[in-house]
């Protein structure tokens, strides 16, 4: 074990060394455009992973969609308002947000 944590002291000291000597010759306005330029480029790539994830995923549903027999009630969703406590007994006794 004692090796794992000499070799992690190491690699942190080369980084320290590294980014001493970048702080040191490039100076702090070139550092930031970089790292402006990197955050963009850094975006851009997981914009395109995540939208070709989607349209993976997409494509999947579309075909899982294809492969499964069509079922007429499926297409019609009906959407009703929920019952007011007035016009149900049942909510009448129980409704607790009308404290």
């Amino acid at each position: 074990m004692k090796e794992y944590w000499t070799s992690l002291a190491s690699l942190l000291g080369v980084l320290a060394f590294c980014q001493g000597i970048l702080q040191t010759v490039f100076p702090p306005e070139l550092r930031f455009a970089f790292l402006k330029l990197f955050n963009k480029i850094f975006h851009w790539f997981l914009l395109l992973l995540l939208l070709r994830h989607h349209g993976d995923r997409r494509r999947q549903h579309q075909r899982a969609l294809q492969r499964r027999p069509a079922l007429p009630e499926l297409h019609r969703l009906h959407l009703r308002q929920p019952p007011q406590p007035d016009t149900c007994p049942q909510l009448q006794r129980h409704h607790f947000w009308a404290l």
